[in-house]
C-alpha cells in the first residue's frame, strides 16, 4: 500500500494559481463592465468575486485530492487571503480581528468548494 501524504504542496500551489486566475478574469470582466457603462464597483462586489474565486479553486483542489479534501480546500482559501494581505504590504492587517474572521470565512468557503469538487470527481 502506497503511503500518500494528505497534503500536497503542488496541489496547494495549483489551487492558489486557479484562485488568482479566476480573480484576474473577474477583474477584467468588471473593468470592461465599468468602462462601457456608468456603473461603479463596490467593495461588496469585489469581496463576492474573491469568495467565488476561492470557491472555484477549492472545487479544483477537491477534484484533484484523494484524501482530506476539505483540509486542502481550506488551506487554499487561507493561503489566498494571506498572500493577498502580503501583496498589499499591510502586515498590520494580520492582527486585525476582521481579517481573522475573513480568513476563517474564506477557509470555510474553500473547504465547501473542495468537498463539492470531491463529490463531482467520483
Amino acid at each position: 500500500m502506497k503511503n500518500e501524504s494528505a497534503l500536497r504542496i503542488s496541489l496547494l500551489i495549483q489551487g492558489l494559481c486557479a484562485a488568482f486566475l479566476a480573480m484576474l478574469l473577474f477583474s477584467i470582466l468588471l473593468a470592461i463592465l465599468i468602462f462601457f457603462s456608468d456603473w461603479q464597483e463596490t467593495e461588496g462586489l469585489l469581496l463576492i468575486f474573491n469568495y467565488f474565486s476561492v470557491l472555484l479553486a477549492g472545487f479544483y483542489v477537491g477534484q484533484k485530492s484523494t484524501t482530506k479534501i476539505w483540509l486542502n480546500g481550506a488551506l487554499v482559501g487561507i493561503a489566498y487571503v494571506l498572500l493577498l494581505t502580503l501583496l498589499r504590504a499591510r502586515l498590520d492587517l494580520l492582527t486585525d480581528w476582521l481579517v481573522f474572521k475573513k480568513i476563517i470565512l474564506v477557509g470555510i468557503i474553500g473547504a465547501v468548494g473542495s468537498v463539492v469538487g470531491g463529490i463531482f470527481a467520483e
